[in-house]
């Protein structure tokens, strides 16, 4: 298990890389959470928003991340952005991007649901909350 989330890791960050990289304009743009590298999604611990800001980009590729103790059931989007549009790669990224020349706040919501290694089931909603700005 930890080698098919390492390869499914190394294999989405070789698809950012190659995304950016055939896009310049797009490469020299910052996509990035404000509270710090990661967070951990508990499918039991009730509703969680978090904050994306996209610096000189108009896209952003988000991976949910659920806390370890927990077998995923599903990942689904609840709600689409506003501003912009939300693709759902894999079971656990999505690619937002920004309408074009939109500078705010935008917001899509994603329903994460699991169950915890000793049995309970749950779901949590996720809001990613997308800060566009221009520097």
């Amino acid at each position: 298990m930890r080698y098919l989330h390492s390869f499914v890791l190394c294999l989405i960050n070789g698809l950012l890389v190659a995304t950016l990289l055939s896009n310049p304009a797009q490469a020299e743009g910052e996509c990035k959470l404000k509270t710090g590298k990661g967070f951990e999604i508990k499918p039991d611990q009730g509703p969680v928003t978090l904050n994306w800001v996209l610096e000189n980009t108009s896209l952003c590729s988000v991976r949910v991340l659920v806390a370890s103790d927990y077998a995923v059931n599903s990942i689904s989007l609840q709600d689409q952005p506003n501003n912009g549009s939300i693709k759902q790669l894999s079971q656990t990224v999505f690619d937002y991007s920004k309408n074009n020349k939109f500078l705010g706040t935008d917001r899509f919501t994603v329903k994460i649901c699991g169950k915890k290694s000793y049995g309970t089931s749950a779901c949590s909603v996720v809001t990613y909350q997308m800060d566009s700005i221009q520097k």
